[in-house]
């Protein structure tokens, strides 16, 4: 991404030579010192301007894990706005980037360099359908392969809490099967590490907010269940 913003703001000169100082010099107000702490500043300010957007924010990348891309093309999905947000550009980038990022024995790690696990097989399998792969596509089987993965490995009910929520909203699960999140916790005292407002709890805040998506748009006439059927059949049994 940011060799992309880089090359967008070309007009931002970026060739200033890089400054060192040593390990053992002090800086200190000195002609030459001070050139380069001012050198050194300049060139910081150059590139922070570089990789600015033209709308005047700063993007960047969180490509770590592989379960926060699907949770977001599943609130595309039932909101009715997967196609209206992301182009057939954006789909393909993103169904290359979860493709690169699958390991030999078709599974998905929790992060994108992990053995597999289900978290991640599970939630790649169900973005990909999504963005409109079918059940045998992807190169030398690579769909065919994840689910082989995931139904030897316990099926997607094996998925940790997480997984099971995002799989609920979707509808493809039971909420019976989560683990419960009583509203009863917002009466406890503010200062308990327990309670929903403490950033410790902060994914409790939107599990909930993600189960109310589920039940505003579970009636809408936006709300597509025609890959579902199909999902649930194929992605949880034998």
């Amino acid at each position: 991404m940011r060799m992309q913003l880089k090359k967008e703001n070309k007009n931002i000169d970026l060739s200033i030579p890089a400054v060192r100082l040593g390990e053992t010099e002090e800086v200190k107000y000195e002609a030459v010192k001070y050139e380069a702490v001012t050198t050194a500043l300049r060139k910081a300010i150059r590139l922070n301007r570089a990789v600015q957007s033209s709308d005047g924010h700063w993007p960047t990348e969180n490509a770590g894990p592989m379960f926060f891309t699907p949770p977001l093309i599943i609130i595309l999905y039932i909101s009715g706005a997967i196609n209206t947000i992301l182009t057939a550009e954006h789909k393909k980038e993103l169904i290359r980037y979860i493709y690169l990022h699958q390991n030999d024995d078709g599974g998905w790690g929790f992060y994108i360099e992990g053995h597999s696990a289900m978290i991640g097989s599970a939630l790649s399998y169900v973005a990909l359908r999504l963005l409109g792969e079918g059940p045998d596509d992807g190169e030398n089987g690579a769909m065919t392969k994840a689910r082989k993965w995931i139904l030897d490995n316990g099926g997607a009910t094996g998925i940790p809490s997480w997984g099971k929520t995002y799989l609920s909203v979707l509808g493809v699960y039971e909420w019976a099967g989560c683990n419960p999140l009583p509203p009863e916790f917002w009466l406890f005292p503010s200062f308990l590490p327990y309670h929903p407002g403490s950033q410790k709890l902060v994914y409790l805040l939107f599990f909930e907010k993600l189960k109310f998506m589920r039940v505003a748009f579970s009636d809408s006439v936006f709300y597509s269940n025609i890959l579902l059927p199909d999902l649930i059949n194929r992605y949880f049994c034998n």
